[in-house]
């Protein structure tokens, strides 16, 4: 989602888009080792067997083994973004204009790239499109049920599409939330968000391990990003300050060690939540003059920003495909992690293109129809 709102400069645009195209970046990198690397551990069991070369910057993909969490950005951007039209009090809500337009400009493209996965799955992945069970999980995903449904798999061709019917969710549980904020004040939606917190945590402990899969455990970073939108639209966020880096680089490492030590993302989300409001907290406040939309290297961020939800959709689809074609003439997964990082830069040309044939014609369809 981007911002649009006239009260805000092209600078602070800018920054959103930025950040933005950070998280989206990081989080193909992520996904990237999986199809198209034979991974650390296999490495440095047999270090023997590879060169001291690929030994070496195998090192690179401890940190990017923890971008995945970088999803958190987009959940607080989330709120952010929604939230910021909003924040005026005395500006009715239109709901039927609100719901049409989140619909159209996140569903389409979802729904022709689970179609797309279908097609590959059943031309060049026979096997793993070959179970009824994987047929049914397209037939949820195509209705943004999978989450709920099959114990929470995924379609196999792209299991990152586990975060838009969060998303999806956020949208319809917001107006209530919003509804809350008027009439109670940020300290009810607030007290909302905490008891979904205490609700998942309570069903993740007693074995529903899906619930992680849901809005519930997001919420409170969702309506972080919107108390951030609400602060800035009225200028009462707090000044930044660099002692607040003090908090951040440690809780940042040591959120990164937990998940090289394999805790359950689940008790990540608020740590990383906490890290995500600082960050935006920076990015809105008073740091602006450090994005500056001459700066070649912010730009070209910004310019990844305003199709990261592109990147999203394809890249691990991409990747598949990468690697069907690499094992089919190589025989194996590739060895130096230099392949999974190049096919992570691979993927931009192919999500501007989707950007500008799919996604970017949704975005006008939704504001011509949400014009009611």
């Amino acid at each position: 989602m981007r911002l649009t709102s006239k009260r805000h400069t092209p600078a602070k645009l800018i920054a959103l888009d930025a950040l933005r195209g950070t998280a989206a970046l990081a989080i193909t990198w992520y996904h990237s080792r999986s199809d198209l690397w034979i991974g650390f551990k296999a490495i440095h069991e047999d270090p023997s067997s590879y060169s001291a070369f690929n030994r070496a910057i195998s090192y690179l993909s401890l940190p990017v083994s923890q971008a995945g969490s970088m999803v958190i950005v987009f959940f607080i951007l989330s709120g952010f973004c929604i939230h910021l039209p909003q924040t005026n009090k005395h500006r009715d809500f239109n709901l039927k204009s609100y719901a049409i337009r989140r619909l159209v400009r996140i569903y389409p493209s979802y729904a022709i790239i689970v179609l797309v996965c279908l097609f590959m799955a059943l031309s060049l992945f026979r096997p793993v499109a070959g179970s009824s069970e994987e047929l049914s999980i397209y037939g949820a995903s195509f209705a943004m049920m999978q989450n709920w449904l099959y114990q929470g798999k995924q379609i196999a061709l792209n299991g990152s599409l586990w975060t838009i019917p969060i998303e999806v969710e956020a949208y319809i549980i917001y107006p209530i939330l919003l509804l809350m904020w008027r009439r109670f004040g940020s300290s009810s939606a607030l007290l909302l968000s905490l008891v979904a917190m205490l609700i998942s945590t309570i069903l993740f402990v007693n074995g529903f391990s899906n619930i992680k899969f849901s809005f519930l455990p997001y919420m409170t970073v969702w309506l972080a990003g919107a108390w951030i939108a609400e602060g800035y639209a009225h200028n009462r966020l707090p000044k930044w300050k660099g002692v607040y880096l003090l908090f951040m680089l440690p809780a940042t490492l040591l959120l990164v060690s937990a998940g090289l030590i394999g805790l359950d993302s689940f008790w990540l989300i608020y740590g990383w939540g906490f890290v995500a409001f600082f960050t935006l907290l920076w990015v809105v406040g008073t740091s602006q003059e450090r994005f500056n939309a001459k700066n070649t290297f912010i730009k070209q961020l910004a310019s990844l920003g305003s199709i990261s939800y592109s990147i999203y959709l394809i890249h691990v689809p991409v990747f598949k495909v990468l690697a069907l074609i690499w094992v089919k003439n190589i025989g194996h997964k590739p060895i130096s992690f230099i392949i999974p990082t190049v096919a992570t830069l691979l993927t931009i040309p192919i999500a501007h293109a989707f950007y500008h044939f799919v996604e970017k014609p949704s975005h006008e369809l939704a504001k011509q129809l949400g014009k009611v």
